[in-house]
């Protein structure tokens, strides 16, 4: 049994993958800096035909719906307003700007829920939900979480090596610097790092090479709208907010 992840994907913007996992770094509180508040969830969302990151959302609850929901809403909403609530720049290098898709790729979990369908019925959404125990089924996003972890750890105070500390039961919180604010405004520069970096020349077509694309999952989201392949639901931005 062979196949791979865009099998069945028309383009950028068709089909998301959107998974949650516990950050492996310690925080602070942003209100008193001794205080620790603890690791973070961090929610993470992908592109399937690009492999971009289109978005992403951190919180200290969850993972639930209500959580998952403002992961998709940082997705569609207007990055002028993702930066006010932020305090700084919201710009994960993707032109055009990612929309909400036609498919959510998700697991059992938050997703089976009847706020998710209400939700799913108004925006006009379709969630393709995994069976149980099969997180391979959407393993790029799943790759991104350990390589965004991996990236971090050595470097970022508070970071953690998640499974040698939980091997030898050994944290160590007090290392930690960062608050919730600082380390999103981190997210962003790596985020943005990956989709302008990361080598995917396995995605490239005849095509593509042709057009002189560059093998990085920005420049190939580009092209795909640019060549009309790209799906988009634009939606008032009130009508979001809202729902």
């Amino acid at each position: 049994l062979r196949g791979r992840s865009i099998d069945g994907v028309a383009g950028p913007g068709h089909c998301y993958a959107i998974d949650a996992t516990i950050g492996d770094i310690y925080l602070r509180s942003g209100i008193h800096r001794p205080w620790i508040i603890g690791r973070p969830i961090v929610y993470m969302v992908v592109d399937v035909w690009s492999t971009a990151i289109v978005g992403f959302f951190v919180c200290l609850t969850g993972p639930s719906w209500d959580m998952a929901k403002l992961a998709l809403f940082s997705v569609a909403c207007e990055p002028a307003l993702l930066a006010r609530l932020w305090g700084f720049r919201f710009d994960l290098g993707l032109d055009p700007l990612p929309t909400l898709p036609f498919m959510v790729l998700t697991d059992r979990g938050e997703y089976v829920s009847q706020g998710a369908r209400t939700t799913c019925e108004s925006l006009g959404l379709t969630f393709s939900v995994n069976p149980a125990y099969r997180p391979d089924l959407k393993g790029l996003v799943e790759v991104l979480h350990r390589i965004v972890k991996d990236q971090q750890f050595g470097f970022l105070p508070g970071a953690i090596n998640r499974r040698r500390e939980e091997m030898e039961l050994a944290a160590h919180p007090k290392e930690s610097a960062m608050n919730l604010r600082e380390y999103v405004e981190y997210l962003v520069s790596v985020v943005r790092f990956y989709n302008f970096t990361a080598d995917r020349s396995d995605r490239m077509t005849a095509e593509m090479i042709a057009e002189e694309v560059k093998p990085f999952p920005a420049d190939i989201w580009r092209y795909g709208h640019s060549a009309g392949i790209g799906y988009r639901k634009l939606i008032v931005q009130d009508r979001l907010k809202l729902d």
